[in-house]
């Protein structure tokens, strides 16, 4: 999702002039590349002091290969990526919907579709920013604006000042909160995700399988691994307790008759990350805007 702020006239910037971005994920990251790339100045904003190491796999399709190697990435996402020969979506029962074929769709769009993992792809875009590019371990407390553009207050009192903003600080977004004053995000669901040596128990399950209420994923990843993902739709908060949750996520897909999916939770690393909590943001009307010098972008 893309929300303009200001009218189309004003959107071209003088090269060199300051853009901050709220913010140091993929969105945050890939924003600072491609302003750099077109004159700017960015100032990229994260609130945690460095990457973290947990993560999961992310499939990078043809319409998101594209951006990257026009900003020149392509051989960096080339070589940590891993073009997968293809998947299928599948309904519990074992019935399959649609075959993915990865090499057709490498010809018809002009691009792969390659499996990434997070590190790695949040790796190539902060080594594609110099370090004065880089803000990290600071978090952004206020967001203003005025006629000049805007100010940001960081934690400790240190201001900031740009000509434009770019919020891609998350679901739980700061920016969105404080221009447009939308409600905070409800939860939504529960997800446990790994990343686990390649076996044939989960290789025949790339691609997604569908249950009621639930859904579970895998895609290889290079270095003989299989990324995997499993979910299921909640109505109330997550148990506190990660080995509660992810028993009752379990459960959740064996009664949405996703039998793949309980059997291959068997292969979980006993500390796979947990989200116990995945949050929803309300979509705002087409015609939801604030005036003045301010961008979202990501899931926010």
């Amino acid at each position: 999702m893309t929300r303009d702020t200001f009218p189309a006239h004003e959107q071209r910037a003088a090269p060199g002039t300051r853009v901050l971005v709220a913010g140091g994920g993929i969105g945050g990251l890939t924003a600072g590349v491609a302003l750099l790339k077109a004159g700017l100045d960015p100032v990229v904003i994260e609130r945690h002091a460095a990457p973290a190491e947990a993560g999961a796999g992310l499939s990078l399709w043809p319409n998101a290969v594209h951006p990257l190697r026009a900003l020149g990435l392509g051989d960096a996402i080339d070589a940590v990526g891993l073009e997968p020969a293809g998947g299928a979506l599948r309904l519990a029962n074992g019935r399959t919907l649609a075959s993915l074929p990865g090499a057709q769709l490498a010809g018809r769009f002009g691009a792969p579709v390659l499996v990434v993992h997070r590190a790695d792809l949040v790796g190539l875009l902060r080594a594609a920013l110099p370090a004065t590019a880089l803000r990290e371990g600071i978090a952004i407390t206020e967001v203003a604006q005025d006629d000049d553009g805007v100010t940001v207050t960081l934690a400790g009192g240190e201001q900031l000042e740009a000509a434009l903003l770019v919020g891609a600080d998350g679901v739980h977004s700061l920016v969105r909160e404080r221009v447009w004053g939308d409600p905070p995000a409800a939860p939504s669901g529960v997800v446990v995700r790994a990343v686990v040596p390649a076996g044939a128990e989960l290789a025949q399950l790339e691609g997604e399988t569908w249950g009621r209420g639930t859904l579970f994923g895998a895609a290889p990843l290079r270095g003989e691994r299989i990324y995997w993902f499993a979910a299921a739709a909640a109505d109330q908060d997550g148990d506190p307790d990660p080995e509660r949750e992810r028993d009752a996520l379990r459960a959740a897909h064996r009664t949405g008759r996703a039998a793949p999916p309980a059997a291959a939770g068997r292969n979980a690393q006993p500390r796979a990350p947990l989200h116990p909590d995945v949050p929803d943001a309300a979509q705002p009307d087409a015609d939801h805007r604030a005036p003045g010098v301010h961008t979202v972008i990501g899931r926010v």
